[in-house]
């Protein structure tokens, strides 16, 4: 036990918990600033995702007068958020659950926060870049009482094939 009586376990939740709210904040903070505007699209969807990779949750909930209509857990709000890019919003992000039916492991649960944005109009140099700032605004919150730091070059600019070989042995 700790000081107040707190368990270790409770103080690693309160640790994570603390963590991923100063990130959530990060986040905000670094798209409110470059001029993004925040939106929530709906998680239910009529159709499921046409990725053929991706398989999604369904639902069956009653709609008045008695039909029965299957929903659909969205794997990512993708589709709903290119909808308001086409009716004008130029820079919008959205923090929401992920769901992916079938990725359970110790590296994939059926449900995630993710991170989707877009800026119409911004070439592949400009997404790079702003990834990168991006990386270092989360670091930066993060690393602020564990240490973290990056160096202060700019990323490495590499292929799939490249980092495949670099970093998966896969040549």
């Amino acid at each position: 036990m700790t000081s107040h009586g707190e368990s270790e376990t409770n103080l690693s939740v309160r640790g994570v918990v603390e963590a991923r709210a100063r990130l959530l904040g990060a986040i905000r903070s670094f798209f409110d600033e470059r001029g993004f505007v925040e939106v929530q699209t709906p998680c239910l969807s009529l159709e499921a995702d046409c990725a053929p990779h991706l398989e999604s949750f369904r639902t069956v909930t009653e709609m008045p007068g008695g039909d029965s209509v299957e929903l659909f857990l969205n794997t990512s709000p993708e589709l709903y958020m290119k909808r308001l890019l086409a009716e004008g919003l130029e820079k919008i992000y959205q923090i929401c659950p992920f769901f992916r039916r079938g990725e359970i492991s110790t590296r994939h649960n059926p449900e995630y926060t993710g991170l989707e944005w877009y800026e119409a109009g911004t070439g592949l140099g400009g997404l790079m870049e702003l990834t990168e700032r991006l990386v270092r605004t989360c670091t930066k919150a993060l690393g602020a009482k564990k240490g973290l730091q990056l160096p202060e070059e700019r990323f490495a600019v590499m292929t799939s094939r490249q980092a495949c070989s670099a970093f998966g042995g896969v040549e």
